[in-house]
């Protein structure tokens, strides 16, 4: 009698742990629902709910400061690291990608810190959705002794379907005027959400945060 007891309660055990294991299989393959975590950036682009994360995927280059100005060549750096909630840390789905450039065209973006450098650009896969488009990515571009601060991510949708959908949910972006920020083409310096096609692929469109000044 006790040896069927047990016998069941095994099995009922057994049954829980794999109906949990199932559900959280389900849970990771339909991803995080990042549209709270970026709700913020809609008001003239609010990054105080990310600053943790954002500060800390910035690489340690300070030796660049320190180098003579006749040196040309790599320059040792240590990479920034990825810190998220942890509802959201579960949906990362990449190391930390780390890649620098030069605001000179021909100059192609390299894993190596050069001494003349002009940017980094960090950013790690993630799994889910923002207003139900897939997200793919989430980054940041920083200026390396200038003033580039533009974190961004990117969803698996092209520009006009995003502006669509987002329409469609009555999604609303506000802007601050800035007497710091950089004026655009028209001579606007309004800090608030750009949405810009991929240029690496333009079935992806990239929502930015542009603060650099």
């Amino acid at each position: 009698m006790l040896l069927n007891i047990l016998q069941k309660k095994q099995s009922f055990f057994a049954l829980a742990s794999a109906i949990f294991i199932f559900t959280q299989a389900l849970a990771m393959g339909s991803g995080a629902d990042w549209t709270p975590y970026f709700k913020s950036w809609e008001k003239s682009c609010d990054l105080s709910g990310q600053q943790a994360l954002l500060d800390n995927l910035i690489p340690d280059y300070e030796i660049v400061y320190n180098l003579d100005n006749s040196y040309s060549g790599i320059v040792p750096f240590k990479p920034g690291k990825i810190v998220l909630p942890s509802k959201y840390s579960l949906y990362v789905d990449s190391e930390l990608d780390t890649t620098f450039g030069s605001f000179e065209e021909e100059y192609l973006p390299t894993k190596s810190l050069m001494s003349d450098s002009g940017y980094f650009d960090a950013n790690f896969k993630v799994i889910g959705k923002y207003y139900g488009i897939p997200i793919t990515k989430i980054g940041f571009v920083g200026g390396i002794a200038n003033g580039v601060y533009s974190p961004y991510f990117t969803l698996d949708m092209d520009i006009n379907q995003v502006r669509k959908n987002l329409r469609a949910k009555k999604v609303f972006f506000t802007y601050e005027h800035s007497e710091f920020h950089d004026t655009d083409e028209y001579g606007n310096s309004d800090i608030g959400i750009g949405i810009y096609p991929d240029p690496k692929n333009p079935n992806q469109t990239n929502i930015i945060c542009d603060m650099s000044n």
